[in-house]
């Protein structure tokens, strides 16, 4: 009987799970190699797989996108007072100028609308320092909301709210003052142009704001019978009016009613306490 040769000839598959062995057994040798020479091997990318479907070579990594700088933290609002001051800032450290109030509440008051506020610091019996303007002259506005400039008559009234005439550096024109006016804005002027002497006549005052007052403040100084005609004229003679537009008989009932409104306050009559405060 011959002798038959036992020996099976392999498999394709057989050659398949050789070929895959050999090639794992190389790439780990390889990796092996380059760890010990301290190399980082490079990831091979198949043949024709990468983003283009040409097979061309792979596109590039993009650039990772630049760091954002953290966001700053908000600023923390500003709060309102519960009150309003009575008290002199300056004097309370111990100095002799004007008595004005806290800078702060003054950077508030200054950066808003508060004319029941001013009209209740005007009020007869506060020891704020009063200014008066010498002569007729354009002011700029100190609140910084608007740099339109205001027009301010001579021997109007003020309240200082800054006196920068007392500093020890160098002064130029004497120094300035910010002051608050009867309608609750604030203006900035050179020390020539305001005297802290009370001038022989009557003293003006800026045109109250009446109808943007808040109604408990009109109603207290309502209360006064001749302010409460006055009203009642101011709405006849400028019915249909608008700001700019204003006919002379309109302008001259603006005029009485806000004299009344002053000669009260400045007596020192009772005031409802503003509902906005700075």
């Amino acid at each position: 009987m011959p002798i038959t040769d036992r020996r099976i000839a392999p498999t394709s598959s057989y050659l398949r799970t050789v070929s895959r062995t050999a090639s794992g057994a190389v790439a780990i040798s390889l990796l092996a190699g380059c760890a010990q020479q301290g190399l980082q091997p490079a990831l091979a990318t198949p043949l024709g797989i990468s983003g283009d479907p040409t097979g061309s070579d792979p596109a590039p990594f993009a650039a990772a996108p630049p760091a954002q700088a953290p966001a700053s933290a908000p600023e923390p609002a500003v709060q309102a007072s519960a009150s309003l001051p009575t008290t002199c800032a300056d004097r309370a450290k111990g100095g002799r100028g004007s008595c004005t109030p806290p800078q702060d509440f003054v950077v508030r008051l200054c950066g808003g609308n508060f004319p029941d506020a001013a009209l209740s610091m005007f009020r007869g019996g506060t020891p704020w320092t009063r200014g008066f303007v010498k002569n007729d002259v354009e002011a700029w506005q100190a609140n910084r909301r608007t740099r339109d400039a205001a027009l301010m008559q001579r021997d109007e009234e003020v309240i200082v709210l800054i006196d920068r005439t007392k500093g020890s550096g160098i002064l130029v024109g004497g120094g300035s003052y910010d002051v608050l006016r009867w309608d609750g804005t604030c203006a900035s002027l050179m020390a020539d142009e305001l005297t802290l002497s009370r001038p022989p006549v009557a003293a003006g005052f800026a045109e109250i704001p009446w109808r943007h007052l808040d109604a408990p403040v009109r109603e207290a100084l309502g209360a006064d019978r001749m302010i409460a005609v006055a009203d009642a004229d101011q709405k006849r003679a400028c019915r249909g009016a608008t700001m700019g537009a204003k006919s002379i008989a309109c302008r001259k009932a603006d005029t009485r009613l806000g004299m009344l409104v002053v000669e009260r306050i400045r007596a020192g009559a009772p005031l409802p306490a503003p509902e906005n405060l700075p």
